[in-house]
């Protein structure tokens, strides 16, 4: 598996991520409890991780410093 590949995986993988964490966000407008908030924020990071983790090894092999630019 390539990295262009497993950053690919890596950005699938937070979109699955995204739609369980929007289910449990529709929950939590209904159930308040302190459990399901904590796997929410358990979750949004591990959303952003994914995500971050994907486009790094999606860019891997570019310029350094382009994609910080890119991302500005």
């Amino acid at each position: 598996m390539t990295l262009q590949e497993l950053g690919a995986e890596y950005l699938r993988q937070a979109k699955v991520l995204q739609k369980r964490l929007h289910q449990l966000r529709e929950q939590a407008k209904i159930n308040d409890d302190p459990i399901l908030q904590q796997r929410i924020y358990y979750l949004t990071t591990e959303v952003t991780e994914c995500r971050k983790t994907g486009e790094y090894l999606l860019h891997y092999y570019e310029e350094e410093g382009a994609h910080e630019e890119a991302s500005a």
